[in-house]
């Protein structure tokens, strides 16, 4: 007997992806060979490699979630719907990392690879995350020749009336980091983009192998091993970033994350924070990170606004 297991409904690599939230999934029977009557009781579980991640299950879309999940399937091929999700505080590391496998008793009739892939504190990645990451990052980039370039253009003084200042301010930077997270997964599917957590100390972020150092005059530098050395903006080749504080310290003045969530229970108070943490973050540097119409030329903006949204999603949670 044969089992086919679809993870966000779907039985391709590009589905096999899941997060803290509850994905769909389905389990049919694909070869009935020695079933002996019209449904068959398969258990799944997941069965992780050592530091993989997590899954957990359930049947519906309510309910509590369990390590494993036992369902009659009709051996005719008809779908089961179950959910699967991963389990909070244990990400994966690496592609398909986890899978889940489907037993009839002992006998195993099926499995499937897949990441529980969420969006993680940069500065606690593996030195494989990050450099995914950063491989990924400058093959979007490509030389200022890549896709990169309209995620530049999309974040200027001329969009700045509609994307700050404004109710829409969270929202707007959600929808853009989205945009450019499906692009750096189309490169590498194992990739989510980290945060810069601005309220605590970041040194693994701001050193040559990741997001560079900056010397006396503000130039970024890496190691010779670090493909952000090619990146290049609006035809200059290059990263202008200056930090005001040390960067083996978080930056003075920056709203904490209980700060920033006890603004308020009320959305407009809590887009305040647009302000402070958000732009103090940015104006804890000169260069081109300290201003609107010049933020996006800086890998560090998109690590810097995802952990705004992130902190606008805890809000709302």
């Amino acid at each position: 007997m044969d089992v086919e297991l679809q993870i966000n409904n779907g039985a391709t690599a590009a589905t096999r992806f899941v997060s803290w939230a509850p994905s769909p999934c389905r389990i049919r029977v694909t070869n009935p060979s020695g079933a002996t009557s019209p449904t068959v009781n398969v258990t799944i579980a997941g069965v992780s490699s050592a530091s993989g991640g997590v899954v957990v299950f359930r049947a519906g879309a309510t309910g509590a979630f369990a390590n494993s999940l036992t369902l009659p399937v009709p051996t005719n091929g008809t779908t089961v719907p179950f959910f699967v999700a991963g389990r909070f505080g244990r990400p994966s590391v690496n592609n398909g990392d986890v899978k889940i496998e489907a037993r009839v008793g002992a006998t195993l009739v099926g499995s499937v690879p897949l990441m529980v892939r969420i969006r993680k504190n940069a500065n606690a990645l593996t030195a494989g995350e990050r450099d995914r990451f950063v491989s990924a990052f400058a093959q979007l980039n490509n030389q200022g020749l890549g896709r990169f370039a309209d995620f530049r253009n999309m974040h200027t003084n001329v969009s700045s009336p509609q994307a700050h200042g404004v109710p829409g301010f969270l929202p707007w930077h959600r929808a853009y980091l989205l945009d450019l997270e499906r692009e750096l997964q189309a490169i590498d599917p194992s990739v989510a983009l980290p945060y810069w957590r601005f309220d605590q100390a970041a040194p693994r972020i701001f050193n040559r192998d990741f997001l560079g150092v900056s010397n006396s005059l503000g130039t970024v530098q890496f190691n010779a091993t670090n493909p952000l050395q090619f990146w290049k903006t609006d035809g200059v080749q290059g990263i202008n970033r200056r930090p005001f504080f040390p960067t083996t310290s978080a930056p003075p003045g920056v709203r904490t994350e209980p700060q920033t969530l006890a603004l308020g229970t009320q959305y407009a108070a809590f887009q305040t924070m647009e302000g402070n943490p958000h732009g103090s973050a940015h104006t804890s540097f000169g260069g081109s990170i300290s201003s609107i119409g010049t933020a996006a030329k800086d890998p560090l903006f998109f690590l810097l606004n995802c952990n705004v949204d992130r902190l606008w999603a805890k809000w709302q949670r």
